[in-house]
């Protein structure tokens, strides 16, 4: 199946809310976790050209670890 992204002509941006941000720090490894909101419509109306006015606001929760002496971010994928 071949995947077809086409935006609607009536296009509505969302934009994620933090909630809340905690910050762990110890000898060796540093965490931010972030709660985010994010309001998104649960579809295209039923003619595609705008989204549906119905919406959900799915849990989002990210945490993003960054650990002494290597040089990335590590943010795991808890979904799914």
């Amino acid at each position: 199946m071949k995947y077809n992204y086409a935006p609607p002509d009536r296009n509505r941006l969302t934009t994620a809310r933090l909630k809340h941000a905690l910050i762990t720090r110890g000898l060796v490894q540093q965490v931010l976790e972030l709660e985010l909101e994010l309001i998104t419509p649960l579809a295209l109306s039923p003619n595609r050209k705008s989204r549906s006015k119905v919406c959900a606001n799915p849990p989002d929760q990210t945490t993003i670890n960054l650990t002494s002496g290597v040089p990335r971010l590590d943010i795991p994928h808890l979904g799914g």
